[in-house]
């Protein structure tokens, strides 16, 4: 990941992010196993769009059938897509996005009330309870470990604060429109 600081540009390679990915995640050697296209791993992946390398139709149906159930696979696939999507999106220039955050809520002066209502024990139970993907990590401990599309959605019950649920919605929204915004200063190494 370079970073150009004329215009806030952040460049990315896809394609050794994804396998750093696979490795962090001890999937590299079962995703290179059952998907092998015809042109090769390393040109698939460059002509692939990076927010759907774990698209379910690059399965290879000949080697699941003699291993595993496709569906188990289909499965395995569509469970780590909204993870991958994440970590592309978010992970890669997360120390801007935390930044991005703080400032977004000390403009409104909700930063300590934001950080006086984050419960990970909330978080670690909504992950478990519903398979949201929430986190790179498998348990949270502060808010930075959350995915930023994730920091108000996701880090407490809205319900139990002062402020009410509709708050945390809208904010949630204004929030998520700066996100989107912001996403334009990820560009894809090609």
């Amino acid at each position: 990941m370079k970073k150009n600081k004329k215009d806030g540009m952040v460049v990315v390679n896809p394609i050794l992010t994804f396998k750093r990915y696979l490795k962090e995640h001890g999937m590299y050697a079962a995703y290179i196993k059952y998907v092998t296209p015809k042109e090769g791993i390393y040109q698939h992946l460059k002509n692939t769009n990076p927010e759907i390398y774990f698209n379910t139709q690059w399965i290879n149906r000949d080697k699941t059938s003699k291993n595993i159930g496709s569906w188990t696979l289909m499965s395995y696939f569509n469970k780590h897509n909204a993870a991958w999507r994440n970590y592309i999106k978010y992970e890669v220039n997360k120390e801007y996005y935390i930044e991005m955050f703080k400032i977004f809520l000390k403009k409104r002066g909700l930063l300590d009330l934001y950080r006086s209502c984050f419960a990970p024990y909330y978080v670690n139970r909504l992950m478990l309870t519903s398979n949201k993907p929430c986190s790179l990590l498998k348990e949270v401990n502060k808010w930075e470990d959350l995915y930023p599309n994730h920091f108000i959605e996701s880090a407490f019950d809205h319900k139990e604060t002062i402020k009410s649920e509709h708050f945390w919605e809208r904010l949630d929204e204004k929030w998520k429109k700066e996100l989107r915004i912001n996403e334009l200063k990820i560009k894809y190494k090609t």
